[in-house]
């Protein structure tokens, strides 16, 4: 787990701060002597950012002349704290795989993989439960998957979607703004940062993006509708997919099969979702657009999205 990076997520208080940078470098989390800890956030659009610390109740932040929120805590005793911002509601937090060998000192740039989660999940689902970083590790070392990044973001664009008296999915215009607002924040927050940070490729043909159920649907969306961003896109039970396909897909035309490198789509026989992907699989036919389909025993479960992940990524990045 040691190359799995929770980024806005944890520290462990006896190691050195991270340095976070944006105009200017800042540091976050900031160990003082004295024991107390100052966290900071650039974020100058931002009306209100909380910071929401494992134990302790959330605490506003305040933001400087320069967009920088802060907060100072009391004197901590010496432990691990898991924390995160909370800005304007949304806790902005992903997760990054790093390949063996890995080495951020290097010149050498990797592809990337971002892979989403479904409905009721976290940014920590792929690696909690679905065990990216264990196939990862495998497929690599037996030569079967090319090294690559692989960047686990939190899906919820609106995050009204998840409330326990809400609609959830069921609601057409929320399930709309949840994946719009999603994909921009993947394109405006998450994928700059990553390639600030990370040594990664910034080619479309580098990029992948792929996600189960609601992250599906989610990829769907980011992938088909933003050609220029990704050559690899998959599906495993996509969820919270309506049969208006023209409308949530509207430029979609056999010209894509020039751009795309991999439209994977696949699902469980006995999935629930299995009629609503079959559905979406006609329409890509009757559009002429081309694309891999699998289906596989099993409903929608993590034993079925694992075996997705580990045939997907086997594909990925490959020569013509």
């Amino acid at each position: 787990m040691k190359r799995i990076h929770p980024c806005i997520l944890c520290f462990l208080f006896i190691v050195p701060a991270i340095r976070c940078q944006a105009q200017q470098p800042i540091i976050s989390p900031d160990v003082h002597p004295d024991s107390r800890v100052t966290f900071r956030l650039r974020a100058p659009n931002a009306q209100k950012v909380m910071l929401a610390r494992e134990g302790a109740e959330q605490i506003a932040m305040e933001k400087n002349e320069e967009g920088v929120w802060s907060i100072a805590t009391d004197p901590l005793e010496p432990d691990i704290y898991g924390y995160s911002f909370v800005a304007d509601g949304v806790n902005r937090d992903f997760f990054v795989y790093t390949p063996p060998g890995h080495d951020p000192k290097a010149a050498k740039t990797y592809p990337t993989l971002y892979l989403l989660h479904g409905f009721s999940d976290d940014a920590s689902a792929w690696t909690a439960v679905g065990c990216a970083e264990r196939i990862l590790d495998n497929l690599i070392a037996q030569g079967k998957a090319r090294p690559m990044l692989v960047i686990m973001p939190l899906g919820y664009g609106a995050p009204e979607i998840i409330a326990r008296t809400g609609p959830g999915l069921h609601n057409h215009a929320l399930r709309d703004r949840n994946c719009e607002k999603f994909r921009d924040a993947l394109l405006t927050e998450v994928m700059p940062e990553v390639e600030r940070w990370y040594l990664v490729a910034r080619d479309r043909e580098s990029r992948a993006i792929a996600g189960l159920s609601m992250g599906g649907t989610e990829s769907l969306f980011t992938g088909l509708n933003v050609l220029d961003g990704f050559a690899w896109v998959g599906v495993f039970s996509s969820g919270g997919l309506y049969e208006s396909f023209d409308v949530m897909f509207p430029a979609l035309s056999s010209k894509v099969n020039t751009q795309l490198r991999l439209l994977w789509i696949s699902c469980g026989k006995e999935d629930h979702l299995i009629e609503v992907n079959r559905k979406l699989i006609h329409w890509l036919d009757s559009k002429g657009i081309q694309h891999t389909t699998i289906e596989t025993s099993g409903s929608h479960t993590w034993m079925v999205w694992r075996r997705n992940l580990v045939s997907f990524v086997q594909l990925l990045f490959q020569e013509r």
